[in-house]
Formats: C-alpha cells, structure tokens, sequence
C-alpha cells in the first residue's frame, strides 16, 4: 500500500483524484464554475475542489477524503441558501445535483427523494399521480435543504411543515458511515434532522409522505401601498387565524408598473366549491388593483416565486419572527418598503398555523410550534450596483426596525451565519438538545448547513450580566424621577418606590451577586449545553424586558408636557404597570438557574460557591458590578435602597469592596440623615 502525499500544491485536487472515479472531481471548468455559482450572485467563493456525486458511496468518499485532508467540507444541492453554505472557501464542495431522482409509490402515497432534487422536481413527480407535496414557495429550493431546516410553505396550514411529512433520511456521517434514520432506527438523528438542517451529515436521499387534497386553489393580488397598513395587518390576522386549508402569504413587493404594493397571495387546498369564500375573505383586506384567484397545479405556484427571485442577482435576507402583525409594526414594514432603493426588495410574511402549529414541540428539532409570522426582508439588487452597501443597510435597518415588536430568533433556514445571537434562540426549547446530538453525530464539526445555537462558557453569562446591568441603570433612573416628599400621599407613594426599588435590589443581587461568577465556570463545564440553553432563556427574557423598557421610556416624553403632580402619577402608574411582569421573568430565570446548579452542584459546593451569602464570600471574589449600588445613586435614591435592603447587607459590601464604597455609603447615609458610617 502506498502512502498519498497530502501536502503542497495541489494535495487537494491528487488525493481526491486518487479516490475518487474518474471525471468526479472538479478544480477548473464547467463543473467548477457551476457548482460553485449559486442563486445568490453576491456569493463568490472558490473551493479547492468540488466533486459530482451520483451515490452514497462516491459522497461517504467525498467526506473521508475532506477529513483525511482537515479542510472545510460543504454540500451543494439547490444552492439556494442565500448565505452561501453551501459552497466553503478553499474546501470539498460535496455536489448533489446528480442525486436529482424522485420515485413516488402511488399505492403508499410516499416518495423516494434523492437529496440534490429540488422542490419543483418532488412536486412534479407528486401532481403526475394526483398528490401534492408539503414544500415551500420556491420551486427552485432544494427540497432536502428546505425539509431538514423545517419547511414553511402555501400547504403547511394543512399538512404541517415539509420536516413533519419525512418517514426516514439517509445520512453520510462526518466518518463517511452512512445510516437510516427514522422513527425506529437511529431516533435521535432523525429528531434533529427534522429542523436542525444539514449539520449532522450528507443526506442522499429522503422518504417523504405525500397528500392528497380535495383541490388547489391560488392566486396572487395587489393592493395600493396607501391601504397597505391596515391591509397587511389584515391579511396576517387572517393567516394565523384562518381555516387550515387557507395558507396566505403576503407582504410588499413592486409591481409590473414600477409601483410598490401589497400583496396576498393565498393557497387554499380544501373543497373547491368554498373558493368564493376564499375570495370574499380576501376583498375585505383592500381594494386590489390587480387579482387572480382559480385553480392551479402545485408546480405552478412554484414557478411564480422562481419568477420573481430569478437567480444571480445579489441578496441580502434579514428575517424576524412575530407572534403578530400589529398596526405599528405593519406600519414599520410599509415605511421600511417604501425606502427600498432597488425595485428588486421585497417583505415577504409566512405563517405557521393550522397542522403545522398543533405538533408538540419537543416532537422535532424545529421546536417554535406556536402560531407565528416569518418575516423576510429581502434586499435584491444587480451584479455591478454602485448603491450595493445600500441595499444591505436597508436589510439590516427594516429588520433592525423590527426588534421592538419581534420574538427572540428566527427561522433558521433563513438566517446568515453572521447572526449568531438570534440563532441562539432559533430552535425553542430543543436547543440543548440538538447540542447533545451534535456532538453525538458530527463531534469535529463536519457540517454547518444552518447556524446552530452557539456554545455556553462563561462568556455568555457576562454578555447576560451587561443586559442586566443596562437595564438596572435605565430601571434606576426611571425610579429616580419620583420625588416622593413634599407631595400629597406620600407614604403612600413611598411604599410604592420603596417597592420598585426592592425590585431593583433583587436584579442586582440575583443575577450580579458573587455566586454567578463562581458558579458559571463550573456549571459549563459539566454541562455546556444546559448552559447555553439557560442563557438562551435569559437571553429571550432580557429582549422582552427591554421591549417593556421601550415602551415606558417612550411614553415618558409624552407625560413631560403634563403638570408635575399629574407627570408623578403617570409615570409611577407606568412603573406600577412594568414592574410585575419584569419581576415574573426574573422568579421564572431563577428557577431555571437553580434548577440547573441542583442537577450539577453538590450542597457543599453551593454553599462554598454562594449560597452562604454575600458576608462569606472573600473581598477579592466580589465582582466590581455591585459598585452599580452605590455609583451615582441620588439621596433620594439611598432612601429607597436603605428601606428595601437590610442593613447588614450595605455593611458587608462596604466592607468587602473597596475603600470608595465604604465612603460613599457614608455620605449617602448622612445625606439621608442615618449618620451611621461602617468604616
């Protein structure tokens, strides 16, 4: 046996040629160039090889030999991925597209998949024996892509996400074995393949369930931009809440005249006779300027959405995920659409609702079952636009826009690989558990089709204490705008700050106290996927937190015009108001931390770490964060702490902290008239 030489120039293209059957592997020409242009024509990458795969063998080969070599490995199947995936810089491009077969067993109703066929191809092979396939919009998607990331599309009202029709994958693993997976043989894989994308392995082929439905009917309308607001949150309220055989797209797009407008663009796959119904529900969104509503082929919905996104132009996608389209953030989409430079841009809205929405969560890997909206905003532009930069500020500002009203993460399939803080929150509450597998099936990190939730270390608990800290600053101030004497009531309305600022103290201690500092490293070290999900949850929580924070801030320049006594009230009825519910999602983080320390610290090394309490912890381990206390607080504002804190706790910070504190817990305290001084 002779060794290959895997060094130098050229180790790529000699090792693979080697291994591999002859006209396989690609480094120049036809073969190169056109797996590795995809249908985002701002993606240029140049890979050291790519090699056409016709069988499971030749991409177990492809995969030992990008291994043997330790350079990137990607798989290109529908190359439509708009961050680009599918082709790695400098690596093996794995090329599907030969795998292009679709068998359909009519008297099952199931179809044999090959994994580069793309969704117009499993829809045709459906609709020549009378069935549809649950799919997405795009005819020109890789079907294997789209089902293994979850799969919203026109019939997923009905028949639930393309990831819910999938009887079994076939799966190259990172060491070139390949495996079955389904419901009775390799379980585990087959759960995180349903929803967490391409990131365990190469799939050559899928056995999907096909449907049957009573008709299809489908259309597209548009409607002026001036009704586009109350329209579109219309339109959405109809998609989440509709029948399950109506599935509505919509959003905001250029018409063939050069005029932005709305559009709908709905599905309905139930009894045709109820059509006219269908389009009564439709006419009461607007007045359309144009429609078109009958029957249709599967295929034929596909085809519109390939027309309007033709491939090899520049994209940029920036999705959210909302739980609904209220007027302000519809009225955010139409102004956001209105700006667009380039009359390529669009806002595109999915739905999940109906079958989609009632599959438990823990059921697949795609773990957000409840209704919801996907946004896309999709900046499009030519090859040799000056305004390019442009375009992709427009993106990222619509979507950035969009924050205030949005849910943590996104839909996965959807989001760049530059977007690593909402993929932390792309998969619900399956998140640690697709980590587990991960290291299971591909523990050297093989694959990465779409972003997984990012690992915990101790790293993560720090950018969780500086959203802590900016919101117990902008609490702080906010409860420092309440003067409480000289004014009518004003035990009364003591008792309330005193509250707010007992509020406060508890932030401050829960999730700034020393035990978090010494007890995170420990806690990610024995389970860093629990970690990182609980620094999902709070991650989430923090964003709705700021989202209420928002709120109140912005209703503070309304109340400035009002009279003092009337301006007092407002906002501490605001405060009233906000406190609650922030005060429920720090018990519900609690809990979930100290679950999590119980299943992996012992009592002793609680009590060593932190549950002995501040006075015990050494000075040098207390963090510098709990100089928030004492730094720039008011008088008035010692007031509230002094009520809400006991006395011993001041004295052990002042104390163990360092001179300045001591010093200036005395002027407060003298300010305030206590005239105690700890030093």
């Amino acid at each position: 046996m002779t060794t290959r030489d895997l060094t130098g120039p050229g180790r790529v293209e000699r090792h693979l040629r080697a291994v591999l059957r002859p006209g396989t592997v690609h480094t120049r020409g036809p073969g190169y160039d056109g797996a590795r242009r995809l249908w985002n024509g701002a993606v240029d990458r140049r890979p050291a090889a790519v090699v056409t795969c016709s069988t499971a063998r030749e991409v177990a080969a492809a995969v030992r030999a990008a291994r043997d070599l330790d350079v990137p490995l990607s798989v290109r199947g529908g190359g439509h991925g708009w961050g680009g995936a599918a082709v790695a810089d400098g690596g093996v491009v794995v090329d599907l597209r030969e795998l292009r077969g679709v068998t359909v067993e009519r008297w099952t109703g199931v179809a044999d998949v090959g994994g580069g066929a793309l969704s117009r191809d499993v829809a045709r092979a459906a609709g020549e024996h009378g069935m549809v396939v649950a799919a997405g919009t795009a005819g020109s998607v890789g079907f294997a892509g789209l089902a293994l990331g979850g799969g919203y599309g026109p019939l997923s009202g009905a028949l639930g996400l393309a990831a819910d029709s999938l009887l079994s994958v076939d799966v190259v693993l990172a060491d070139g074995t390949a495996v079955t997976a389904s419901a009775d043989h390799e379980p585990e894989l087959f759960w995180s393949l349903r929803g967490g994308g391409g990131n365990f392995g190469v799939v050559t082929g899928l056995r999907v369930r096909l449907h049957r439905v009573p008709g299809l009917l489908s259309g597209m309308l548009f409607y002026p931009l001036d009704e586009a607001v109350r329209g579109l949150a219309a339109a959405a309220e109809l998609a989440l809440d509709g029948p399950d055989e109506l599935t509505v797209q919509t959003g905001l797009v250029t018409a063939p005249t050069g005029e932005r407008v709305m559009f709908a663009a709905p599905t309905w796959c139930g009894d045709p006779a109820a059509g006219e119904e269908v389009r009564t529900r439709l006419a009461a969104l607007g007045t359309p300027v144009f429609e078109r509503f009958g029957p249709s082929a599967q295929t034929e919905l596909m085809a519109g959405t390939d027309a309007l996104f033709p491939p090899g132009r520049h994209v940029e996608l920036r999705p959210r995920t909302l739980a609904e389209l209220t007027p302000e953030a519809a009225a955010v989409l139409v102004a956001g659409a209105a700006a667009a430079e380039s009359p390529y841009s669009a806002v595109s809205l999915h739905a999940l609702h109906g079958a989609a929405a009632r599959v438990p969560a823990e059921a697949t890997a795609y773990g957000v079952r409840r209704p919801h909206l996907v946004v896309e905003t999709i900046a499009v532009w030519e090859a040799g636009d000056p305004a390019a930069d442009g375009h992709r500020a427009w993106a990222r500002g619509l979507a950035e826009s969009l924050a205030p009203h949005a849910l943590p993460g996104a839909y996965a399939n959807l989001l760049g690989g530059d977007d690593p803080a909402r993929a932390e929150h792309a998969y619900g509450p399956n998140a640690a558990r697709l980590l587990r597998a991960k290291d299971r099936y591909d523990p050297g990190g093989a694959f990465a089709a779409v972003p997984l939730p990012p690992r915990a270390d101790s790293r993560d608990m720090v950018a969780v204490h500086d959203m802590y800290r900016r919101e117990f600053d902008r609490l702080r101030e906010l409860v420092a705008a309440m003067p409480v004497a000289g004014v009518p009531d004003a035990s009364g309305r003591a008792r309330r700050v005193t509250g707010h600022g007992a509020f406060l103290i508890d932030l401050l201690h829960a999730h700034h106290g020393s035990e978090d500092a010494l007890v995170w490293p420990r806690l990610t070290e024995r389970d860093p996927a629990g970690t990182g999900a609980l620094t999902a949850v709070m991650t989430a929580q923090h964003q709705e937190v700021d989202r209420r924070l928002r709120d109140v801030e912005a209703s503070l320049t309304g109340f400035a015009a009002l009279p003092d006594e009337d301006r007092r009230k407002a906002v501490l009825d605001a405060l009233d108001a906000l406190i609650p519910p922030l005060r429920e999602h720090l018990e519900l983080e609690e809990a979930a931390a100290l679950a999590l320390i119980d299943r992996h610290l012992t009592a002793g090394e609680w009590a060593e770490v932190g549950g002995m309490g501040l006075m015990a912890v050494p000075p040098e381990q207390v963090p510098l964060m709990f100089g928030m206390l004492l730094d720039g607080v008011t008088p008035e504002m010692y007031a509230v702490f002094a009520a809400a804190v006991p006395a011993e706790v001041l004295d052990a910070m002042a104390h163990a902290g360092p001179p300045a504190w001591a010093a200036r817990l005395a002027e407060l305290r003298t300010a305030a008239g206590t005239g105690r001084d700890v030093r």
